[in-house]
């Protein structure tokens, strides 16, 4: 159980740390709750978990087949996955000014803004939404086949109860930060300002770099051994 629980722990910490790099799904998120409100959040997590169902069986299925009990795979799963996390804590922490999320959002689109005649509608086109922009954006396969793929495979020592704890812990990290935005975003409220928003990406960067150098870690000193 308790390895059950590190491991959502883990999946948890990495995916809001990810979560909070300026990316399309949190610029619309954004957008969308200044103008729909705060159900905006729970509404394109919801499509994006669903999602991450099936690209969360799909890793897991070919590393059962491929990767399990297979050192030198897992090794350079984790290699990859840790580089990925330190080049995305680096980008994390030297983010300009001019970069985050307060200074490049922009106004809704004229597709994005179209009036639907009811609330279940309006989730359902959210939550569609939310999917075709993960399938579209590279960052999202890049990710997963990286970083997801390290953590599904640690996940996978400890069978179906590992995996789902990864997938749990990785889309409440999702709901967390999504809903965070929305409730803030639909408010009005404006404490998010440039220098906020510097400070949570060092933080997370700084959680991202130490997160990469625990993938590494283990590789490097097989091979040095």
């Amino acid at each position: 159980m308790l390895e059950l629980l590190q491991l959502g722990i883990m999946s948890f910490g990495i995916g809001i740390s990810g979560a909070v790099s300026p990316g399309p799904l949190t610029i619309v998120t954004m957008q969308q709750s200044i103008k729909k409100g705060f159900f905006v959040g729970p509404a394109m997590a919801i499509g994006h978990s669903a999602l991450e169902i099936f690209v969360v069986l799909m890793i897991a299925l070919g590393l059962v087949n491929f990767a399990q009990n297979n050192q030198s795979v897992e090794n350079i799963i984790g290699l990859i996955g840790g580089a990925v996390l330190l080049f995305m804590g680096k980008g994390l922490l030297t983010l300009k000014k001019d970069k985050t999320l307060t200074a490049i959002i922009e106004p809704t689109s004229s597709l994005l803004n179209k009036n639907l005649a009811s609330n279940s509608l309006q989730w359902l086109q959210l939550g569609w939404l939310s999917i075709v922009i993960s399938i579209t954006n590279p960052y999202f396969v890049i990710w997963w086949l990286t970083i997801g793929a390290k953590i599904i495979n640690d996940g996978l020592e400890s069978g179906v109860l590992g995996v789902t704890s990864v997938y749990f812990g990785h889309i409440l990290a999702d709901f967390v930060w999504l809903l965070f935005l929305s409730v803030i975003f639909s408010s009005g409220k404006n404490w998010i300002n440039d220098r906020v928003q510097i400070l949570i990406n060092r933080f997370f960067g700084m959680s991202l770099i130490l997160f990469g150098i625990y993938f590494i870690y283990n590789p490097i000193i097989f091979y040095l051994t």
